[in-house]
């Protein structure tokens, strides 16, 4: 058997960034299911989801924007919860 240690806790959700964010958010009984407006949607039979706002995720604090062109959304996800 091997020992694990766990160096950290990086979240990124409809609710928040980090750990301490999505606490409070679900603590207050904030949902991060909404209606879907964006553009991509309209073709689409479902309208509500739960989708982290580009608002609040800001990858390009902690990634050089010329890699950030390169990056797919999920990417930046993974970078910002490595962060955290």
């Amino acid at each position: 058997m091997r020992d694990v240690v766990v160096t950290g806790m990086g979240l990124v959700s409809p609710v928040g960034i980090g750990q301490g964010d999505n606490w409070q958010k679900l603590s207050e009984g904030m949902s991060g299911v909404k209606k879907i407006t964006n553009d991509w949607a309209e073709e689409i039979l479902v309208k509500v989801a739960s989708l982290v706002p580009d608002a609040t995720l800001k990858p390009e604090v902690i990634v050089l924007p010329t890699e950030l062109r390169k990056m797919d959304r999920s990417i930046k996800f993974a970078m910002v919860a490595a962060e955290e």
